[in-house]
């Protein structure tokens, strides 16, 4: 057999068969894994990116909220009560303008009378001149007759009193329109002030109320932009959560491909198998040089090793004039064959854990010489005396010697 096809027997019979289809199921798992590994990787790099948006979006909210607590507002509570305060200056405002109206409409009428008043005064004076004159030419105005002597002194007395009484009525009736004139100059001005007075207090309530429309709608804001930092910090506790099981997840799926790496290694050509192996070498050889002793009469011993490819070699020294196996004699060789054919039946049975099952050796041993005879068929008794071993031959040298202690003998002819 070629250096390879030794191993391949060899490992065959120690189990290490196990160990190719472990390392292939192995490198099923370490596949798997990776993959598993970079799916864990780029879904823990997703999850710190979104950490990162998340802190990002909560610092750009924070720096809003602490904007506005430092920018200067009026407190709502303060600017609702001067809009009160300016309501009622208002509507006391009106009523002042509304007196004044009333009081203004008095005056003028009541001048209004005095004016009217006037002119009947103007009339009586004018015909009270007429009728002193006429009194004082002596004729009546009336009918132009010659008035009595007795009767003139009187109506003169009576002319220049109503023309008296005229000119006082008169002076007193301006009197009293010079002082509604300087009364209504003054409710003039008076409406004037009061006029500003009400365009003030309307601009100052509409800036009031516009303050107020945007102190609520700060506080609004406010209030808004509080709720978002809340979201947004719940939003950073949720992101941070699934960081951490991502990194977990790839910790572990980084764990699994170490740890399947490490169990390929285990399972390869230098792992625990080349252990195994190298152990079984040294127990083969022993065994089979154990054997060789006993079946040959000149000393060979035989050494197996692996080498770094991956192949088993043998070498045999003390046969062929130290040429090696492929130098022996062909009962050498036979000796050499059955010596590790013994040994490996040895550490297959112990290598499975089981009972040694039969041995069948069909012609193996026909061409050993009659020297050998008698030495391997007391290694056979030896055999014999722990498992089973059925031996098929067309020798009857060897057949006599094994038949003294055969449990059975059977001799088939070609008939049979």
């Amino acid at each position: 057999a070629s250096d390879g096809d030794k191993k391949r027997l060899l490992e065959l019979l120690l189990g290490l068969d196990k160990f190719d289809r472990a390392l292939t199921s192995c490198r099923r798992e370490l596949t798997a894994a990776k993959q598993n590994l970079q799916g864990s990787e780029a879904l823990m790099v997703s999850c710190k990116q979104l950490v990162e948006a998340e802190d990002r979006n909560f610092s750009q909210i924070k720096g809003s909220l602490a904007t506005m607590q430092d920018a200067e507002q009026e407190d709502p509570e303060s600017v609702h009560i001067r809009i009160g305060e300016c309501t009622e200056k208002i509507e006391a405002c009106r009523k002042s303008v509304d007196a004044l109206e009333k009081e203004d409409r008095k005056h003028r009428d009541e001048r209004n009378g005095l004016t009217q008043g006037l002119a009947r005064l103007v009339a009586q004076k004018d015909q009270a001149k007429k009728n002193y004159e006429s009194v004082q030419s002596g004729q009546c105005a009336a009918c132009d007759g010659e008035i009595p002597a007795d009767k003139l002194e009187t109506l003169q007395k009576e002319a220049e009193n109503t023309s008296g009484a005229a000119q006082e009525a008169a002076k007193s009736a301006h009197e009293a329109m010079s002082k509604i004139d300087e009364r209504l100059e003054e409710i003039r001005a008076e409406q004037g002030g009061s006029q500003n007075n009400l365009r003030s207090l309307a601009a100052t309530k509409a800036r009031l109320e516009t303050l107020q429309a945007e102190s609520q709608k700060y506080e609004k804001t406010r209030e808004n932009l509080q709720k978002s930092v809340e979201l947004a910090q719940n939003a950073i506790k949720k992101r941070t959560a699934e960081l951490g099981a991502a990194r977990e997840g790839y910790v572990a799926a980084k764990e699994s491909v170490q740890l399947l790496h490490y169990v390929e290694s285990v399972l390869g050509l230098k792992g625990v198998r080349a252990h195994i192996l190298g152990n079984a070498l040294d127990g083969i050889e022993d065994a089979t040089n154990a054997w060789l002793s006993r079946i040959t009469s000149r000393p060979m011993s035989l050494s197996l090793s692996s080498t770094d490819k991956g192949a088993l070699t043998l070498e045999v020294k003390g046969a062929g004039g130290d040429h090696g196996y492929k130098g022996a004699s062909g009962g050498e060789r036979r000796r050499i064959d059955i010596a590790l054919l013994l040994a490996l039946a040895d550490m297959a049975s112990g290598a499975n854990g089981r009972e040694p099952g039969t041995l069948w050796l069909d012609e193996v041993l026909d061409a050993i010489d009659d020297e050998g005879v008698g030495l391997l068929a007391s290694a056979l008794q030896e055999v014999a005396s722990r498992r089973q071993v059925v031996l098929v031959t067309h020798s009857e040298t060897l057949a006599h010697a094994v038949g003294q202690f055969a449990a059975q003998h059977m001799n088939l002819t070609g008939n049979d």
